[in-house]
């Protein structure tokens, strides 16, 4: 798979995989999924611990933006994986599912379409 941006990375990878889980055998019966996204605190020990590794350089993260060839720098900036992360949850709460509900987490707030 030959993925250029954010947006085709969570159409062809992300939507997917969570429209996977709505049909896999244990969610048949259930009417929804709950997408639980990390939050990064500020002053939290997880924080602290990523702050010793370094950080990388601020990546903008937009459905048009080149992906990045080097995941795991761009996923050292906490910046970039909440704003990632903020992206991957509007995009899978906003699929039509049918029946089926999607709740996801962004920060301290849930977003759904169907609920």
């Amino acid at each position: 798979m030959n993925l250029r941006t954010f947006g085709e990375y969570a159409k062809d990878v992300s939507v997917p995989y969570v429209a996977s889980e709505l049909v896999a055998s244990e969610l048949e019966r259930s009417s929804r999924v709950d997408l639980v996204l990390d939050v990064y605190l500020k002053d939290s020990l997880k924080m602290t611990a990523r702050e010793n590794r370094g950080t990388e350089a601020r990546r903008c993260v937009l459905p048009n933006v080149k992906l990045p060839s080097y995941w795991k720098n761009v996923l050292r900036n906490d910046d970039n994986k909440d704003e990632l992360f903020q992206f991957l949850a509007n995009v899978s709460a906003s699929q039509d599912t049918g029946d089926k509900v999607i709740l996801s987490t962004i920060h301290k707030s849930v977003v759904s379409l169907n609920s």
